[in-house]
């Protein structure tokens, strides 16, 4: 029985007695009874009100109703009808969903004698709740019988969040140990949630919640999830980063209901680090930055301080910092604002401190090596790991590792330590590709020394000259398809030390040189021109101007010959020079040079200009190098001088259009050194950047193979050795290196020729008449 009234007390009737308003108490008629309730305002004043209990008697039972009258008595007896079916209206639990831990109440509306749930709940009253504390989901049972064996049930599902899982629930309890009766009509919602907030450094925020309920509200603010003393209205100024929430009470007819805001999150907005400093290496010695990455909001002040190992660096503030030592850096950023400070730190960043990268050694077992073979390397090396390259071989200091390139390679082992710094050495495995054959005849004469081989433009090879006794006129064509030489008509006159120069009409021009007389030497003052439709020599119209030997013969742009210096017959050297003309076939005066000057080597720069370069006048070698300008026909002198004063020194233009000049002598010996004009800055390049011979090669030839390289072929070192040997030149990485295949014949003071198929034809010198073809 449950009341609600108004007065000082209120009682009721049939053994009921007292009742407190708003306090259920169970009663338990045995049959239909009804009940008054009488209640006083203690000053005199009463009020009353009725209800009735209806009490269905158990089924199949029967009353005996018993009237007695004077005269005569009479017994009717009646047999009563079946009580209701069980029924249940409602059945419901006050928080559908609760966090593991929390109580919440079950509550039922039904008809019937008895009534039980399940789980352990036991027997309920009619309108009254039940507290559970389930630790799991849990379907209840509510089974009601209205004890003449009618029985119905019906089911409710309370669900229980885990410990760790965040929820907004609302829970309603009753005191354990008391009957409770609930009002249906408890209602209490949140209808405008607070939201999150990001006021600046030194400014607050007001939360607000909006809420209604058929009762008395009343709130409760949190901040992560402990009460906030004070905080007890619907607003809350707020100045403390963290999350915030208020749990809403609704008190109504003595019960109460609560609900549980959204979480709103306050932020307050300082500098922040956006990127963090990480783990580093760093090579002793050297230094890394450290960096952080931050984002300032506006009329905020923010200051840094980099800390190492927990100990503020003096002088480190800024941004970024520059670590040399090992230990644990940090980094943090002070906010300040309306006189409030905030600090932000960073991750923790290890600076490690390695050892640099150093190599003892990285060389081939072996080098040259032929093609199909391997060559080894055992590197020595610390502070680090190895890789060798090409190939990207990793290796470890004193590991063997084998190689077997097809080509020349430069093999470089690179060390890098943890904190990215390298060191590298490289070293170079020669692969001889290139094979040495004989013609299979020899020339017509002893070539010795002093011969001429000019490759014709049918491809042929056109050889003459000799310094054995004293000289001859027999001239041979070697055919490259045949591999035979073949005698063709003799010169008009015997020349020794005179070069030739093929002309852009195919005809070969040779002009002065040396011969005997039969009791002295003399010098030629002739020209001649052979012809390889006819294979006869004739001699030219034009005579030159000068006797000469030992000169230079310069094929120019224009198809004009420039020829220049040597000896005289009276034994000077020579500083005239003159030009022959194969369309008039005559040769007339060029510019004289500033000095006389004989056995010098001269190239055809790709300017179109001469570069003359080192030589012998008088007693003296020449270090020294003039260009001639085709265009002015006029000399100036190279302000650069080579490094090594050389005479009968060889030249050729590179791909790049440098010059190379290689060999010759310096006093009686051959010069192992070379050097490289520059034409686009008029320098040499210093000695110490240039590829060396491993001997001297005075009297050497040189040609430009199809791939950029140079081979060098044979040499003397002016001490009765002589080279078998052609070494390989790589302008790209000014790297000389020898063939592993060698000629048949040591050679020097020889001549040769670049065939059209790019093989190199090789004649004198040897005692042999035979030529060598090397096929690069």
């Amino acid at each position: 029985m449950w009341t609600s009234y108004t007065g000082a007390s209120g009682s009721v009737d049939h053994g009921v007695g007292a009742i407190q308003n708003a306090l259920a108490i169970d009663i338990s008629p045995t049959v239909t009874t009804t009940y008054t309730l009488t209640v006083s305002n203690g000053a005199g004043h009463t009020s009353t009100a009725t209800v009735t209990v209806t009490v269905i008697p158990a089924a199949g039972t029967s009353t005996t109703t018993t009237t007695t009258v004077p005269t005569e008595t009479t017994t009717t007896t009646t047999t009563t009808t079946a009580p209701q079916p069980a029924s249940i209206s409602t059945f419901l639990v006050g928080t559908p969903t609760i966090n593991e831990g929390d109580t919440t109440y079950l509550w039922a509306y039904f008809s019937g004698t008895t009534a039980t749930v399940d789980n352990g709940v036991g027997t309920v009253g009619n309108y009254q709740a039940v507290n559970v504390s389930p630790t799991v989901t849990t379907t209840y049972t509510l089974t009601v019988s209205n004890g003449a064996g009618s029985t119905t049930t019906a089911t409710v599902t309370l669900t229980v969040l885990p410990a760790n899982t965040t929820t907004t629930t609302t829970t309603t309890t009753v005191p354990t140990g008391t009957t409770t009766t609930v009002p249906s009509g408890n209602t209490v919602a949140i209808t405008g949630q607070p939201a999150n907030a990001t006021p600046l450094l030194g400014s607050s925020h007001t939360f607000s919640v909006t809420a209604t309920g058929n009762g008395v509200l009343s709130y409760q603010w949190y901040l992560n999830d402990v009460a906030i003393v004070g905080a007890q209205s619907a607003t809350y100024v707020a100045a403390d980063e963290g999350n915030y929430k208020v749990v809403v009470t609704n008190m109504y007819n003595g019960t109460t209901a609560s609900v549980t805001s959204n979480i709103a999150s306050l932020v307050v907005r300082t500098a922040v680090i956006t990127s963090q400093p990480v783990d580093t290496y760093i090579t002793n010695g050297l230094s890394k930055f450290l960096n952080v990455g931050i984002t300032i909001p506006g009329n905020i002040i923010a200051t840094y301080q980099w800390y190492r190992d927990g100990t503020a660096i003096s002088g480190a503030t800024t941004q970024s910092y520059s670590a040399s030592v090992a230990g644990s850096y940090t980094f943090i950023v002070t906010s300040t604002r309306a006189g409030q400070t905030a600090t932000k730190t960073s991750d923790t960043a290890i600076v490690t401190v390695v050892a640099a990268p150093s190599i003892t050694s990285f060389a081939p077992n072996t080098s040259p090596i032929a093609l199909g073979s391997s060559a080894t390397f055992t590197p020595v090396f610390s502070g680090g790991t190895g890789v060798i390259t090409p190939g990207n071989i990793v290796v470890t200091s004193g590991q063997t590792v084998s190689v077997s390139p097809t080509n020349t390679t430069v093999y470089q082992l690179t060390v890098t330590n943890l904190a990215g710094s390298g060191g590298s050495l490289s070293s170079s495995v020669t692969v001889t590709t290139g094979t040495i054959t004989l013609s299979t005849n020899g020339s017509s004469a002893n070539r010795y020394n002093g011969s001429t081989s000019i490759t014709l433009a049918d491809g042929r090879v056109l050889v003459f000259g000799s310094y054995t006794n004293f000289g001859s006129l027999a001239t041979d064509t070697y055919d490259p398809a045949t591999n035979q030489f073949t005698r063709v008509g003799d010169m008009k006159e015997v020349r020794i030390w005179a070069p030739g120069v093929r002309l852009n009409n195919g005809k070969v021009l040779v002009v002065g040189g040396q011969y005997y007389t039969g009791t002295r030497w003399s010098v030629r003052s002739t020209a001649e021109l052979f012809d390889p439709s006819t294979n006869t020599w004739s001699y030219t119209t034009g005579t030159p101007g000068t006797s000469r030997q030992s000169h230079f013969v310069v094929l120019l742009q224009n198809g004009k010959v420039l020829i220049g210096g040597g000896m005289s017959a009276s034994g000077s050297a020579l500083t005239t020079t003159e030009i022959y003309d194969p369309a008039t076939d005559t040769f007339s005066a060029a510019a004289p040079m500033a000095d006389g000057i004989l056995e010098t080597t001269a190239a055809l720069m790709p300017n179109g200009n001469v570069l003359v370069a080192g030589g012998y006048a008088g007693n003296t070698t020449l270090n020294s190098a003039r260009i001639y300008n085709v265009t002015n026909n006029s000399w100036s002198a190279v302000t650069s001088t080579m490094n090594h004063a050389r005479r009968n020194a060889k030249s050729v233009v590179l791909s790049d259009g440098r010059v190379l000049i290689a060999g010759g002598w310096s006093g009686p010996a051959g010069l192992a050194h070379i050097e490289i004009f520059d034409p686009s800055t008029n320098t040499f390049a210093p000695d110490s950047s240039l590829s060396h011979f491993l001997q001297g090669r005075g009297g050497l030839t040189l040609h430009v193979l199809q791939d950029g390289r140079v081979a060098l072929i044979g040499g003397s070192d002016g001490y009765g050795n002589s080279q078998s040997e052609i070494a390989m030149y790589n302008p790209a990485t000014n790297v000389m290196q020898a063939e592993a295949t060698h000629m048949y014949y040591e050679r020097y003071q020889h001549s040769s020729a670049m065939l059209n198929d790019g093989r190199i034809f090789i004649m004198g010198e040897s005692g042999n008449w035979a030529a060598d073809i090397f096929t690069p």
